[in-house]
């Protein structure tokens, strides 16, 4: 969710020829061709669409590799065996994924650093979904699965098509995220009921959706061509939240 500074011009606009006439005070023969600084939505239309087409491949390629563990935990006895037989795992994974997610923040202009620090944390966040439906049934995996597609594809199309500018979002949704993790905190030593929990559960299947909303906005308008990779790591945490809570809301009895 956070901005970078646009640091270098694509190499189709690397330089474009100074014409041999010259006019005076003409605002547009005086405009820059490329602004380095610019937003996606300042850029031609082929900027932006190939930037669009990267952010949704790779969220695409996150979301398929969470998916097949996520089943294969749901579906495979010996795939859900391992994972109980080794808790250890869901340790290392989620330190790893911390790990590269910070790094990946700093570095996610780096290649190929920033290929393979992707790649380590969505291998890592798949991992800690197994673990989270290793003890939800089956049933209850595939409907926050389908609800979570839902969800995501109705607010997607939502977003794109409204004018409204949902960057003012942004406080309030850090304000909801820090509340969240505060009532986290506090369930470690305090347990709360099961009707806090379900309550907890939904509010944060609303936050987590304002944050779709807010990251699709931001990759639509926002960011910066060469921005693809947090753009694309924003919505795919945004996903795998929402899909948490739905999961905790459809199985409260695990």
């Amino acid at each position: 969710m956070s901005n970078y500074t646009y640091q270098q011009i694509p190499p189709a606009y690397s330089e474009v020829q100074q014409s041999s006439i010259d006019i005076p005070n003409d605002p547009i023969a005086n405009q820059d061709v490329f602004k380095i600084d610019c937003f996606v939505s300042e850029t031609d239309i082929s900027i932006r669409m190939a930037f669009i087409r990267k952010v949704y491949s790779i969220l695409t390629m996150q979301l398929l590799g969470t998916v097949v563990s996520a089943y294969l935990v749901s579906y495979n006895e010996t795939v859900k065996s391992f994972f109980m037989e080794n808790p250890v795992l869901l340790i290392s994974s989620f330190i790893l994924g911390l790990i590269s997610l910070i790094t990946l923040n700093f570095k996610a202009k780096s290649y190929p650093l920033n290929v393979i620090l992707l790649s380590t944390f969505t291998l890592s966040e798949s991992v800690l979904v197994g673990f989270i439906v290793l003890n939800s049934s089956a049933t209850a995996v595939f409907q926050a699965l389908v609800l979570t597609l839902g969800i995501f594809i109705g607010l997607t199309v939502f977003t794109i098509q409204s004018k409204y500018d949902f960057s003012q979002m942004g406080p309030i949704l850090m304000f909801g995220i820090w509340g969240l993790v505060l009532l986290i905190i506090v369930q470690m030593f305090i347990p709360f009921g099961s009707a806090i929990e379900l309550g907890i559960s939904v509010f944060a299947v609303f936050l987590f959706s304002g944050y779709i909303i807010y990251d699709t906005y931001m990759i639509m308008n926002r960011y910066t061509p060469d921005d693809y990779i947090i753009a694309s790591v924003s919505l795919y945490l945004d996903i795998i939240n929402l899909f948490i809570y739905l999961l905790r809301i459809l199985d409260r009895d695990q």
